[in-house]
């Protein structure tokens, strides 16, 4: 797999955040010693590609300032796409056809600079990244839930092809459905340009005029965490020891803290072991 160039998209304004998004970008969001927006980096120099684009807006010379000083020397390289006005996901990926040369060949995968999604099987990303040779389009998808805090378009799928979105609060599912993780193969050369802002399902993936490929994927394929607005990861300090299996110690957690660290543990692990912590508190 050849991943020609990585987008992480980061130009939100940040509204879900609030009074936290005013003053910052959602991509730099502190998650102990790093960024949300490292842990893309990392997930993304994972993939090897030949380039890693970051497209930025919304506290722009923040951002800028982050790579610059933690990423100047980075392997590959780290490019960073200025907008304004702002674009929206639509029309960051026209911008970046634009930047390599509109007729050149290039496999692009999107991720979001805010939120992360780990697939368990490096399989549903070959495959997803296969048939990007057949579709202008392949997008990966999770399972979610609606709840009271946050919810979620629904995407409707027939033999693996987009269909339909229902907006969030017209979904009548109950149990858990598939939604757009935000991930998708591009091929930018198959791609009508378009200039200025639009959104990615009028001008990139429009399954009104094209075939959109959704990728098949299991309820327990992937990890997922989102900076869901209200929430926080708190601290207590009884410093309390495990009285069951279900709750960890204190030492136990600085484990977690370590291994999430060293790589060892993804972050949804790491989040996992904090919540069970939180318990003896």
């Amino acid at each position: 797999m050849q991943i020609d160039c990585i987008l992480i998209l980061s130009a939100g304004l940040g509204t879900r955040m609030g009074r936290i998004g005013q003053q910052l970008p959602k991509a730099l969001l502190p998650v102990f010693e790093k960024r949300l927006l490292d842990i893309q980096i990392e997930y993304a120099k994972r993939l090897k590609p030949k380039t890693i684009f970051i497209n930025l807006h919304h506290h722009s010379g923040a951002i800028a300032n982050h790579i610059e000083q933690n990423y100047n020397s980075s392997s590959p390289p780290i490019r960073l796409l200025f907008e304004d006005p702002i674009l929206d996901s639509g029309g960051a990926i026209h911008n970046l056809k634009q930047e390599l040369a509109p007729s050149s060949r290039c496999t692009l995968l999107t991720l979001n600079g805010d939120q992360c999604v780990f697939f368990k099987n490096p399989a549903i990303l070959q495959n997803a990244y296969e048939h990007s040779s057949e579709y202008t389009s392949v997008l990966l998808p999770i399972w979610v839930q609606n709840s009271k805090e946050i919810k979620y378009n629904q995407i409707i799928t027939n033999d693996n092809e987009l269909q339909d979105i229902i907006k969030s609060d017209q979904v009548e599912t109950e149990g858990p459905f598939m939604t757009y993780s935000g991930i998708s193969f591009i091929r930018l050369d198959k791609l009508n340009h378009h200039t200025g802002a639009s959104r990615f399902f009028d001008t990139v993936a429009n399954y009104r005029q094209d075939i959109v490929r959704v990728e098949p994927i299991g309820k327990d394929d992937f990890e997922y965490w989102d900076s869901i607005p209200g929430s926080s990861i708190s601290t207590c300090s009884s410093g309390a020891d495990s009285s069951g299996d279900s709750i960890i110690s204190k030492t136990e957690l600085n484990n977690f803290i370590s291994s999430w660290k060293t790589g060892s543990i993804t972050i949804t692990e790491l989040i996992n072991g904090i919540n069970e912590w939180k318990i003896g508190c």
